[in-house]
C-alpha cells in the first residue's frame, strides 16, 4: 500500500475485523465512553440505512513500536477483550480515529459485554417490532432485566416481540442471523400464547425486512493510512481529527512509551498524566499543568528545554528513524527520550519557579495559560532557565530577563506564533541561548542589551503596532485571540486586590473566584444614554469604534463590587463611597487610571467618558510598548 485509500466495510466485516486482530487499538485507548443511548443512535442509523461516518485506520509498518491490542472494556478483575485468538496476525491496522463507533459495533451486533451488572454495557441490544415501540425501535435491557423479562432465548424474546442484535450462535454472520429470525416470525414454536393474527405477523415482517436491509447494507467508510507515514506524522493526525469520546493526543503515546521503559527499569512506573497534575498544583505552575486540559503544552516544555540543554541524551527511536530533535511537533515530543524526562520530572520544584519567574518577568504577578498570548512561548523561557541550571553558561538571570521580556511582548503584539510556533520555538530556543552565550563578549551589560535589541529587531519577522494602532486596539470593542489577552495581560497579572475593597482577594490563583471583568462605564448606563448627547460616542450605529466593550473600558474588579457598580455613573459609585483619589491611587495605577483619568470619572456634572477611554488607551499603550524594550 503506497498511497492513501477510503475504503468500506459492512457490518460483518468490521466485525471480523476487530475479532480476527487485524484492527487493533492502541493501548492507552482504553475508554469505552459512549452510553447505551449513543449505541442505540448509531443502531437506528443502521437500520434506516443513514450513513454512519468514517473510522481512520493505520496499517502498521514492520517496525513499529506502538502497542496495540482489541477492543476493550472494563469488566470485573480487569478488561474483557472482544477477539476470539490469542496472537496478532502480520497484517494489522492501527484504530486513530473510530474507536467509540467500533466499540459500539461490537457491542451491538457482535454481543461484546461485560459480566459485571454494575457496569453500563453489562447488557444486550434489540429490535422490537412491538406497537407501542414504533418510534423507539432500539432497546438496551441490562443483564438482570433480560433474566427478569425472559428474553433470554430466542423464543422469549420472539415471543416478547424483541430481536436481539447480536447472535446467540457461535460464527453466526449477521445475514443467516436475521434470515433465521425472519423464519421464526411465523413459527409457532416461538410463541408460548400463541401466534400473533396475520396482520400483526405482517407489520412485524416488514420492520425485519427493513432491518435486515439496512443492517445488511450499511458500510462503515474506512480510511486507510499507509504505513509510509511515521509515527510522529500519526501524532499530528490525532491532533487534528474531529474524534469522537475520548480524544486521543500525542501525550497519550508519551505517556505509555513513558510507563513501559520505567515499568522495566524502575521499581515504580511513571505515570505522566498524573506527574503533570501533581506539577500543576506547585506554585507557579497552578493554571500551567493539568492532564485534562492542554497536557501538550508540558510535553512541548519538556522538550524545548531538551533542545536548550548542551549534551542531551540520545534521541529515542520514533518508528524506523531517530529523529533529530529541533521542534516541538508530535515527531519531536516523542523522540524525547525516557532519560531526559526522568531527569525532567524529578526538577517539578525548579520547572514550578521557572513558570511563575516567567510570568512575574512578562506581566509582573501571576497568571493562568488561558490567560496568556501564545502559552507555548512561556516554554522558551523555562528551556533557558534549564540550559543554565544543567549547564552553568555564564549569563544571569536577569539578563535573560531583559532578552526574554522583550521577546514576548513583541512575539504577542505582532501576532508572529499565529503559524508556525511549534517549529519557531525551537530555533527561538537556539537563538535566543547564543544571544545569551555572546554577553561574556561586553563588558557593559547596557552595551550587550543595545545589541540584542538590534538583533531581535533583525530576528523577529513581524512589526509589533505602532502607538496609534495600539490606541486603536484598546478602544474599538474587543480585538479578540492573542492581541486582547496581551492588551489584558498587565491587569490581570497585577492586581492583587479590589481597587475599592482592599479586603477581597481577587489575585491569581487564590482569589480568582472573586474576580470579574468590570465595564467602567457599565453597559446598561451606556445603553440608557446612547440616544442622548452621547449617542455618537455610546450608539453602536454612530459611534465611529465600539467603545463600550473595549479593553479602555475594563478592568478587573470583585464581583461583590461589579454587582454594586452594575448600572451607576462611575461618579454616582465614587460619591455614594466618598472615594478620593490618594487612598487608591496606588491600586488605581494598576489598572491604568491615573488622577487625570480619576478626575474624569468623578466629575459628575460632565460625563465624559471618551475622554476617559482615550486618556486610559494611552496610558496602557505607553506601558505595554515600554515592555518590549530589552532593559536590563
Amino acid at each position: 500500500m503506497r498511497k492513501q485509500k477510503v475504503l468500506s466495510a459492512k457490518i460483518n466485516d468490521v466485525l471480523d475485523n476487530l475479532r480476527d486482530r487485524h484492527w487493533l487499538v492502541p493501548e492507552f485507548q482504553r475508554d469505552f465512553v459512549w452510553g447505551p443511548g449513543q449505541v442505540c443512535d448509531l443502531i437506528e442509523s443502521i437500520i434506516d440505512g443513514r450513513p454512519i461516518g468514517m473510522a481512520t485506520i493505520w496499517e502498521q509498518p514492520e517496525e513499529e513500536t506502538l502497542s496495540l491490542e482489541p477492543l476493550s472494556l472494563e469488566d470485573v478483575g480487569g478488561l474483557v477483550f472482544f477477539t476470539n485468538q490469542e496472537n496478532n496476525p502480520s497484517e494489522r491496522y492501527a484504530i486513530i480515529d473510530g474507536k467509540q463507533r467500533c466499540t459500539a459495533l461490537a457491542v451491538a451486533f457482535g454481543g461484546f459485554r461485560t459480566t459485571d451488572g454494575r457496569k453500563k454495557h453489562c447488557g444486550a441490544y434489540f429490535l422490537s417490532v412491538r406497537k407501542e415501540d414504533e418510534f423507539a425501535p432500539i432497546k438496551y435491557f441490562k443483564s438482570g432485566d433480560i433474566a427478569r423479562l425472559q428474553i433470554d432465548s430466542d423464543a422469549g424474546a420472539i415471543s416478547s416481540g424483541y430481536f436481539p442484535l447480536s447472535s446467540s450462535r457461535a460464527q453466526e454472520d449477521l445475514y443467516a442471523q436475521w434470515l433465521r429470525y425472519n423464519n421464526a416470525l411465523r413459527n409457532p414454536d416461538f410463541y408460548e400464547k400463541g401466534l400473533p393474527s396475520k396482520k400483526e405477523l405482517e407489520r412485524r415482517a416488514v420492520i425485519l425486512e427493513g432491518a435486515l436491509k439496512g443492517i445488511i447494507d450499511t458500510e462503515l467508510a474506512v480510511y486507510v493510512i499507509p504505513s509510509k507515514y511515521s509515527l510522529g506524522e500519526i501524532c499530528e493526525i490525532f491532533e487534528t481529527l474531529n474524534t469522537t469520546g475520548t480524544r486521543v493526543s500525542t501525550v497519550d503515546l508519551i505517556h505509555s512509551q513513558l510507563y513501559n521503559v520505567s515499568l522495566k527499569t524502575e521499581s515504580e512506573a511513571f505515570q505522566l498524566r498524573e506527574w503533570i497534575d501533581d506539577l500543576g498544583e506547585r506554585e507557579g505552575a497552578i493554571g500551567w499543568a493539568q492532564s485534562s486540559h492542554r497536557p501538550e503544552l508540558v510535553a512541548q516544555f519538556a522538550t524545548g528545554a531538551y533542545i536548550a540543554q548542551d549534551n542531551p541524551p540520545k534521541a529515542r527511536r520514533v518508528g524506523k528513524k531517530i529523529p533529530a530533535i529541533s521542534s516541538v511537533k508530535a515527531e519531536d515530543l516523542l523522540g524525547t527520550p525516557y532519560e531526559f524526562w526522568k531527569r525532567f520530572a524529578t526538577n517539578a520544584k525548579h520547572i514550578a519557579t521557572y513558570l511563575g519567574d516567567f510570568q512575574h518577568t512578562v506581566a509582573g504577578g501571576f497568571f493562568s495559560m488561558r490567560d496568556c498570548p501564545y502559552p507555548v512561548s512561556a516554554g522558551i523561557y523555562l528551556a533557558l532557565r534549564w540550559h543554565r541550571l544543567i549547564d552553568k553558561p555564564g549569563w544571569q538571570v536577569p539578563e535573560l530577563d531583559a532578552l526574554y521580556r522583550a521577546f514576548f511582548w513583541r512575539n504577542a503584539l505582532s501576532g508572529r506564533y499565529d503559524q508556525g510556533f511549534l517549529t519557531q520555538m525551537g530555533q527561538d530556543i537556539r537563538t535566543f541561548k547564543q544571544w545569551l552565550k555572546s554577553r561574556e563578549e561586553y563588558q557593559n551589560v547596557g552595551k550587550w542589551a543595545k545589541h540584542i535589541s538590534t538583533q531581535l529587531d533583525k530576528y523577529m519577522e513581524k512589526e509589533v503596532p505602532s502607538r496609534d494602532r495600539l490606541i486603536e486596539h484598546l478602544l474599538d470593542g474587543s480585538p479578540g485571540g492573542a492581541l486582547q489577552k496581551a492588551l489584558m495581560l498587565p491587569m490581570i497579572a497585577q492586581v492583587q486586590e479590589d481597587v475599592f475593597d482592599p479586603s477581597i482577594d481577587i489575585s491569581f490563583p487564590g482569589g480568582i473566584e472573586n474576580r470579574s471583568i468590570h465595564h467602567i462605564y457599565p453597559k446598561r448606563w451606556c445603553k440608557g444614554r446612547a440616544s442622548g448627547k452621547l449617542k455618537k460616542v455610546l450608539n453602536p450605529s454612530e459611534a465611529p469604534m465600539n467603545y463600550v466593550n473595549s479593553i479602555a473600558n475594563s478592568m478587573p474588579m470583585a464581583k461583590k463590587t461589579n454587582v454594586e457598580w452594575s448600572s451607576d455613573s462611575p461618579a454616582t459609585f465614587i460619591t455614594a463611597n466618598e472615594v478620593e483619589y490618594d487612598p487608591v491611587a496606588q491600586r488605581l495605577n494598576l489598572v491604568f487610571i491615573g488622577e487625570g483619568e480619576f478626575k474624569v470619572l468623578a466629575n459628575g456634572n460632565k460625563d465624559d467618558p471618551l475622554t476617559f477611554w482615550e486618556q486610559r488607551a494611552q496610558r496602557i499603550a505607553d506601558y505595554i510598548l515600554t515592555l518590549t524594550k530589552v532593559s536590563v
